[in-house]
């Protein structure tokens, strides 16, 4: 449309219209779209661009669960433009503010949720009691748990790390359990047959165990011939181990 300098025209009504509705989209704050996911895309800012692939395009992190964050204009046009995307066209707020969901589970939820992966990781020690914290804030959605603890030798109190996966995102959560371990098949200093396996050619030595484990725990066993070097061994039973190559 070309107006002439110095003629006043009145615009159209529904052009006025149409600028109007631009003026204000440039400056209100749109909601974002309730995710899961650990990034925040294009068609939270722009939901007309939901579906397409322009619209799964990244912007950034997302907040943290049950936070939110300030997507700004230029963050959009910036990754617009590191994508080689055309920057017109579009109807960009000057800022949106993106949601992350979260629920809250009490100690009684988490017990529920962390038992089978600690006692998979304890095992065969067996778990009677957990110390958990009294609440953790997770992500919505589909997560996944492990448990990251080292197995110990004996019954008594162990620690470890539970975490709870959804995308990239990741909670860890110490956990405290009591557990029941059964009898190490080798105490440490007991004497050991020493395996070694290459191939089919299998040769023994004498050694000495220099911690304790069950069979199929990996020890430290020390040489008792040569110069007594220390190696990593498996435990085959209550008096053989076998040399991890």
């Amino acid at each position: 449309m070309l107006i002439k300098t110095g003629t006043r025209r009145a615009l159209p009504q529904d052009v006025r219209n149409l600028f109007a509705a631009l003026a204000i989209a440039s400056v209100i704050v749109v909601p974002s779209l309730a995710a899961a996911q650990d990034r925040v895309t294009l068609d939270e800012v722009i939901p007309a661009l939901s579906g397409t692939e322009l619209g799964a395009m990244t912007l950034g992190a997302a907040p943290p669960p049950g936070s939110s964050r300030v997507v700004r204009r230029s963050e959009v046009l910036n990754a617009l433009r590191r994508e080689g995307r055309p920057t017109e066209g579009f109807v960009i707020p000057r800022s949106t503010r993106i949601h992350r969901g979260a629920r809250v589970l009490n100690q009684s939820q988490l017990a529920r949720l962390l038992t089978p992966s600690v006692a998979a990781a304890f095992a065969p020690c067996t778990v009677s009691e957990l110390q958990l914290p009294d609440t953790a804030t997770l992500p919505t959605g589909g997560i996944d748990v492990r448990t990251d603890a080292n197995r110990p030798s004996r019954s008594g109190n162990a620690s470890a790390i539970a975490v709870v996966s959804s995308g990239n995102r990741e909670t860890r959560i110490p956990i405290r359990a009591s557990v029941t371990c059964p009898a190490p098949a080798i105490e440490a200093g007991d004497r050991v047959e020493v395996v070694v396996a290459i191939g089919n050619v299998r040769a023994s030595a004498r050694g000495e165990a220099r911690q304790p484990g069950r069979v199929g725990d990996t020890i430290n066993v020390r040489i008792a011939s040569g110069n007594r070097r220390a190696v990593s061994a498996l435990v085959l039973n209550a008096s053989t181990v076998e040399v991890i190559q």
